[in-house]
């Protein structure tokens, strides 16, 4: 793993090199792209960027991802509600360390129960999933400019390949987007 902060006049987050592809795994560098139009216009409609969301959370690993599936799945849980799903492979410490790492990521709320903490999501799965899209979307943005419309280009041509319904979809997005932009 290679580390680094970039100013923080610009975005002050840690810079990860990972091997392991997750749309939150998101590189971010010292670049005069991410001062771009398209970088802060992005910003600027994000409704993620009003959350309490910490810039962490754009890295989440495996098991984090696990985690907030599990609760999700099942509504507010104690620790050791959650160990109990998954004690054949972690021990408690672990998970309990997990979990508080993802409230200090804003992905968690909690809330004292005696001795012990329960959790839950402080996002939907809904917005959880927008967030990684819209994050996903501003980097590959970014790092293209200044031809993001090849990206963009190449994104659609991803689409068509893999699913033609989804391109379909994407396209009434596009035009519904318009109408929106006009009025």
């Amino acid at each position: 793993m290679v580390a680094r902060t970039i100013s923080s006049k610009q975005l002050v987050l840690n810079v990860s090199l990972q091997a392991e592809c997750n749309p939150l795994r998101l590189f971010f560098c010292a670049d005069p792209a991410l001062n771009s139009d398209i970088f802060m216009r992005l910003r600027s409609i994000n409704p993620f960027f009003r959350l309490r969301i910490s810039a962490n959370a754009r890295s989440l690993g495996p098991l984090e991802m696990e985690l907030q599936q599990r609760l999700w799945e099942h509504g507010e849980m104690s620790v050791r509600d959650v160990h109990e799903t998954v004690s054949d492979r972690l021990a408690y410490t672990t998970v309990m360390t997990t979990l508080d790492r993802l409230h200090k990521k804003g992905l968690l709320n909690r809330r004292k129960e005696g001795r012990a903490f329960r959790y839950s999501t402080a996002i939907t799965r809904r917005e959880f999933s927008a967030f990684a899209a819209r994050e996903a979307v501003a980097s590959i943005l970014t790092f293209a400019h200044p031809n993001a419309a090849d990206a963009v280009s190449y994104f659609v041509e991803a689409i068509g390949e893999s699913d033609t319904k989804l391109l379909d979809e994407l396209e009434r997005a596009v035009k519904a987007q318009r109408r929106k932009e006009r009025r």
